[in-house]
């Protein structure tokens, strides 16, 4: 069955010298709590808010605020853009649409504001406006040509897009997917699996247990107190920073360093163009920059180093409960130094290449060093050598201290 809204309540009014407001509120008394109805908006702009509540029973409010006009204008204008809302029945739809094609108009300025059972599906598809979604859950897309999307204690399935403003998501479970054209994005105090990108902004994670996959193209990106299977981050021109993490964890930036403090899990980092600096991490390590220092300090763990141009420092740290220990750190411009337990089982093999010099090669173990050519080694072991430590660098020097 196919019935238009049921308009309970309209009104116009003036709202100050040089504005008037025109309300209009439609009433679903018997709109069911079960997951079972879908509210589409499309074809408007205008901000959006969507509350839900137990139990059955929906609202829409419609205000349009008309500003400069005279009366007999602003009434014009209000019936130019008059928005239609249906009552399909036999589709379990709430639909809501322009009744022609909305161009932006700065003299008239649209809320539609529902409140809804919490159980619901939203698809919502605006030309421009704001969204604050709370209190909902089943399955939502909300989409935005231009304004900024928050979302408050959601459960279920949401996708999200705006071309040109913030996202912001708090208490939410379930799979989220969002991307901004040109802004920032906030994840918190939620669970789930996390697909977010954003094209010119920043994005930050805290508090979270789940999933993440993140990619911007012009920020950095922040995560904060996460625990989960799989951490995926990329950023074409930005800082990744991360810090009390536990999981799978993989950072990649082209333009930017890398920062992490108490990290435990696999990690595999790269960098482009900047350092690499990890404290307090636990589990395997690998470590890749093309142009820069990496300093890893309190590792507990295998470590995988390597920098094309810069200085590599390691302070390690022993647990017991790690198996298969092994470490290998290479730079081919730069000089490495490692700090080593006392007592370490370690098997060491160090290479200098570019010199002929023993004095580049500094031990506080004893070494066997021999040098041929422009080539320096150095090998030797620490009780009976079950962890192999392989050092080389290019044109740099070699320290090994005890801690």
């Amino acid at each position: 069955m196919f019935l238009y809204g049921q308009l309970t309540h309209a009104e116009f009014e003036k709202d100050s010298n040089h504005s008037f407001r025109s309300r209009e509120t439609y009433r679903f008394d018997e709109l069911p709590d079960d997951g079972s109805y879908t509210i589409s908006i499309a074809d408007v702009y205008g901000n959006i808010t969507l509350r839900g509540h137990n139990g059955s029973g929906a609202q829409l409010i419609i205000l349009k605020t008309i500003h400069g006009l005279s009366e007999k204008k602003a009434k014009q204008v209000i019936n130019d853009y008059n928005i239609s809302v249906f009552h399909l029945e036999d589709e379990y739809l709430i639909r809501v649409r322009s009744e022609k094609k909305m161009q932006y108009d700065r003299t008239i300025e649209n809320t539609l504001e529902f409140n809804l059972p919490r159980n619901v599906n939203i698809n919502l598809e605006i030309l421009g406006g704001d969204i604050d979604l709370r209190d909902l859950q089943g399955e939502s897309i909300l989409n935005t040509l231009g304004g900024d999307v928050v979302i408050t204690s959601f459960a279920g399935r949401i996708e999200s897009q705006t071309s040109g403003g913030n996202m912001t998501v708090t208490e939410t479970e379930g799979f989220i997917r969002i991307h901004s054209s040109g802004g920032n994005i906030s994840i918190s105090d939620s669970q789930g699996q996390f697909n977010t990108s954003t094209e010119g902004g920043s994005i930050r994670f805290s508090d979270l247990n789940g999933s993440i996959d993140a990619q911007t193209s012009g920020g950095s990106i922040e995560l904060d107190h996460i625990t989960g299977d799989e951490i995926s981050c990329r950023t074409s021109g930005g800082n990744i920073q991360a810090e009390v993490i536990s999981a799978k964890v993989t950072l990649k930036t082209s333009g930017g360093g890398i920062n992490l403090n108490n990290i435990e899990g696999n990690i595999d980092l790269s960098t482009s163009g900047g350092n690499i600096d990890a404290g307090l991490c636990k589990g395997s390590l690998k470590c890749n920059t093309s142009a820069g220092n990496i300093s890893l300090d309190e590792i507990i763990g295998s470590v995988d180093a390597f920098t094309s141009a810069g200085n590599i420092s390691l302070d390690l740290t022993y647990d017991s409960s790690i198996k298969d220990y092994s470490f290998n750190m290479e730079t081919d411009a730069g000089d490495l130094v490692v700090h080593i337990p006392k007592g370490l089982p370690v098997s060491i093999e160090s290479t200098i290449y570019g010199t002929g010099s023993t004095k580049e090669l500094n031990s506080e173990i004893p070494l066997k060093i021999t040098s041929k050519g422009s080539t320096v080694k150095g090998t030797g072991t620490v009780k009976g050598g079950t962890i192999p430590l392989l050092l080389t660098t290019h044109y740099g020097s070699i320290t090994i201290k005890q801690n």
